[in-house]
């Protein structure tokens, strides 16, 4: 968090001093901005590199397995979630399915020996 805090703040001046109004005269300013640019658009290209290699892995467990590609990407992101939203997510979700017309049945994901009337 600090780097992106270091990004956003990069101007030398300490939390709480006033904005600087950039100067169209400052010789440094041109130079500044052309390393920032040069920055950011390495990182750009990074990252479109690192989501294509995230997405072939998403379209890996699609083609080899069947997971639906959404759901995978669903649960990367609620891997990332605090417990106490993760419990309110599943929650909500449960109920906005049932009130749908689309609630969710825990039952169908077991095997027919596994379920309990099948004894």
């Amino acid at each position: 968090m600090s780097n992106v805090h270091e990004l956003h703040n990069n101007t030398g001046q300490e939390e709480g001093d006033e904005k600087r109004t950039p100067s169209a005269s400052d010789p440094k300013l041109d130079q500044a901005i052309a390393k920032a640019f040069a920055t950011i658009d390495q990182l750009v290209e990074e990252r479109a590199e690192i989501n294509a290699k995230i997405a072939a892995e998403v379209q890996t467990l699609e083609a080899q397995f069947g997971l639906n590609r959404h759901a995978v990407r669903y649960v990367l992101q609620y891997r990332k979630m605090a417990e106490d939203k993760r419990e309110t997510l599943d929650l909500s979700y449960f109920i906005a399915r049932r009130a749908a017309g689309a609630p969710v049945q825990s039952d169908m994901f077991l095997s027919s020996a596994a379920k309990p009337d099948a004894a």
